[in-house]
């Protein structure tokens, strides 16, 4: 028997991010200095340096870009939903 997949672990930068997707929407960490989007959350901006960041709400529209396609699980529990 297969062990469930482990939980995502939240962390004080993240947290926000799982708290919008309990909600039902998603949301992005921005800037308030230089305005830029940034992903994974950090403290700080990767661009300008700036400390702090604040929570944007994603309306919910838009395309997807990239996908990716695995074909090795790096954890046992992830097996089954890998394309082979």
């Amino acid at each position: 028997m297969n062990a469930p997949p482990p939980l995502p672990a939240p962390d004080s930068d993240s947290e926000p991010f799982w708290a919008a997707c309990r909600e039902g929407h998603l949301a992005v960490q921005r800037c308030p200095k230089c305005a830029r989007f940034r992903w994974p959350p950090m403290a700080f901006c990767p661009f300008c340096r700036h400390r702090g960041g604040e929570w944007i709400k994603l309306p919910g529209t838009g395309a997807v870009q990239s996908f990716v396609v695995v074909h090795r699980a790096f954890d046992p529990a992830f097996a089954p939903g890998v394309s082979h």
